[in-house]
């Protein structure tokens, strides 16, 4: 196996602190705007950065109509329903609800792969995302429990169920 680099690191902490801190940013962008337009305005800035990257680093955009379609489903089932209903959902309940549920994303795919794809993850695999989504469930316990099951909440934790 090759050795990690310091840059491998680095690369898992950036992600590390933007995952995380999403959920608690998103909570900033509830309020007088709806959050599918939020959402919108959220991706259209980041779709600006990702383009402006690539410009100064002269890497091509350029897709095939394979890959083109390959996106459009990428974003429509992972950006566009999922976030939305992520969204929806953190208007309802606390975000460290919505985000232990989302940590479980992980473990959903590993037996998606598996029934769909006949894929067997390793242990390891399997490990790590139970370990992802305790180490969330943990961070946010508090937060859990003082959590109220109120009709309101019930339909958020639906969707949030929808967009896992």
């Amino acid at each position: 196996m090759p050795r990690p680099r310091f840059l491998d690191f680095v690369a898992i902490a950036v992600c590390t602190l933007a995952w995380g801190t999403t959920w608690f940013a998103i909570t900033f962008q509830l309020g007088s705007v709806d959050p599918v337009v939020s959402l919108v305005y959220r991706f259209a800035l980041a779709t600006l950065l990702l383009v402006g990257w690539c410009r100064l680093r002269d890497l091509t955009l350029r897709l095939t109509v394979a890959q083109h379609l390959a996106a459009c489903g990428v974003g429509l089932f992972t950006f566009t329903i999922d976030y939305a209903f992520i969204y929806l959902a953190e208007q309802r309940i606390s975000s460290a609800v919505v985000a232990v549920m989302f940590a479980t994303l992980a473990l959903v795919n590993l037996a998606v792969f598996r029934l769909v794809f006949a894929q067997r993850a390793p242990l390891r695999a399997w490990a790590a995302a139970a370990l992802g989504t305790a180490g969330v469930a943990i961070l946010s316990w508090s937060e859990i429990l003082s959590a109220q099951l109120s009709e309101r909440a019930r339909s958020g934790i639906g969707m949030a169920f929808i967009a896992v």
